[in-house]
């Protein structure tokens, strides 16, 4: 090869290494198997190259859950995530790694300028952490003894949680070491990793307010991630399959002794204006046109009763062109236009069940475990579920647990399961006010402790919602640049993370 020849690719060789720097970050989607999030990823991922090219960065890693895991059971615990990274030598090869949720917007250029601050061979992570006011249900009553409890905060995913690579090592070394102690049922993953954390690695997060939701009440132009909240607006193409009271059915679980003191509460609120509901109980009540089920009633459990109205949706020639079957209890409150609009972006040619998820054996096993769809926030299943549940899906005894048989149902039948975070399997008093900004409700459980009435005017009750203004990247770019010459940035790392 000719000596000039040689020399130039020296010379471009440098110019380039000179122009372009490797980015140290990973992306980390926690993401199922569902065309409307995939469609905000992909967005979101284009934004974040454009916002690299403008920096001269590139090779960010872009991983989602369906990447990293073959079997997607359990991904949403972190645990597999964070165990699945660790042992895949590319997954493993960036410094830090931004966890999101597929409607989390990120700023690059303030990311890069965050972690230019932090010290990396230290084991960190970063969120919008929060911490419950009370013991809740949801989280076993943690708190409920002082002297044993020590005040936890646990990080909205929805805000973004950001980690080092060093921290993840050290938290899969401990899952490993751990894994037998690890509970059986998951309910609230964020909390549950937090506490694991605390517990092994004696690791808090650290919250900053720059992990944003757009409903935080200050200015978002600082934020390094922002959520946005769904809106499954019609005018969004992934949202067009016109859901409504007319192709769906709502199935009510009662018993003869809540008639008088539950189904005035429905029938006033979200039931008001609704034409295709039944309420299933042990007894036919004249007075609320109850539909009597041949089935004993059970204090627990309910899976007859539950599968006695799967398969009354099913075989009911009146239901043969509905779309939707809704499942929920007498003392489920539910905002139906807003599901209505949610099960609009879901594809209901197939089978297909949305709820809140709560997991069963994930750490023990993910070969044995399963998720299932709580059943008091309301279980929603498409024509072609329902079918299959009803053909197939037999319940161990009347008392069984309606919610978990249909989770190993789901599972058994490769029927696929989404879950939705603002379905609420317990009363209002069990969430935080942060964390019920991050979506609109969509249902609540449970009327004990309660005002029914409030809770249903005041979450549940349709309002007009602006969708927020989405920022170029060029818009963004021009926020932070002001935002740096002002030394915002340098000034809040050196005061809060000198680690």
């Amino acid at each position: 090869m000719k000596l000039w020849l040689i020399l130039l690719i020296a010379y471009l060789s440098h110019i380039y290494c000179d122009k372009f720097k490797d980015s140290k970050i990973c992306f980390v989607f926690l993401s199922q198997n569902w065309e409307y999030e995939d469609i905000k990823i992909n967005k979101t991922i284009k934004l974040i190259k454009e916002q690299e090219a403008l920096l001269n960065i590139n090779n960010s890693l872009f991983l989602t859950s369906k990447n990293i895991l073959k079997n997607l059971n359990g991904y949403w615990t972190i645990f597999p995530i964070i165990t699945g990274i660790q042992s895949n030598p590319y997954f493993s090869s960036k410094k830090w790694y931004l966890f999101l949720e597929p409607t989390t917007s990120v700023n690059f250029v303030l990311l890069n300028e965050f972690i230019k601050h932090i010290n990396v061979d230290k084991s960190v992570y970063f969120g919008k952490g929060v911490l419950d006011s009370h013991p809740v249900i949801i989280h076993h009553y943690y708190g409920y003894d002082p002297s044993k409890h020590k005040p936890l905060y646990y990080p909205l995913t929805a805000g973004g949680m950001l980690m080092n690579i060093n921290f993840i090592n050290e938290v899969s070394e401990k899952i490993k070491l751990n894994n037998k102690e690890l509970i059986n049922f998951n309910i609230d993953a964020k909390f549950e990793f937090a506490k694991f954390v605390k517990d092994k690695l004696n690791i808090d997060i650290i919250n900053d307010d720059r992990f944003c939701f757009d409903t935080d009440n200050n200015d978002l132009t600082h934020c390094i991630t922002i959520h946005k909240k769904p809106l499954y607006n019609k005018d969004e193409k992934e949202c067009q399959y016109n859901i409504n009271n007319k192709n769906t059915f709502i199935g009510i679980k009662t018993f003869s002794g809540y008639h008088e003191n539950r189904l005035p509460i429905i029938l006033n609120t979200w039931a008001k204006n609704i034409n295709n509901y039944g309420l299933f109980s042990d007894i036919e009540d004249s007075k609320y046109s109850t539909i009597k089920l041949n089935i004993p009633n059970a204090s627990k459990g309910h899976c007859e009763k539950t599968m006695g109205i799967i398969k009354y949706f099913v075989e009911n020639k009146r239901f043969e062109f509905f779309k939707w079957l809704i499942i929920g209890d007498d003392d489920t409150l539910f905002n139906i236009p807003k599901l209505y609009e949610m099960l609009s972006c879901v594809n209901d040619k197939y089978p297909t069940v949305v709820g809140e998820r709560y997991g069963f054996r994930h750490l023990e096993s993910l070969i044995d475990s399963y998720d299932y769809p709580t059943g008091g926030s309301g279980m929603f299943f498409t024509r072609e579920a329902a079918k299959l549940i009803a053909n197939n899906c037999l319940c161990p005894s009347h008392t069984t647990p309606d919610d978990m048989v249909i989770g190993y149902c789901l599972k058994k039948y490769d029927i696929r399961f989404l879950h939705s975070p603002a379905l609420h399997q317990s009363s209002i008093n069990s969430y935080t006010e942060e964390y019920l900004r991050q979506i609109t409700p969509i249902s609540f459980h449970k009327f004990e402790e309660v005002d029914p009435y409030y809770v249903f005017s005041k979450y549940l009750t349709p309002s007009q919602i602006h969708p927020p203004k989405d920022l170029s990247t060029q818009e963004v770019i021009m926020n932070v640049n002001t935002s740096i010459s002002k030394n915002n940035i340098s000034k809040k790392e050196d005061k809060h993370y000198e680690l």
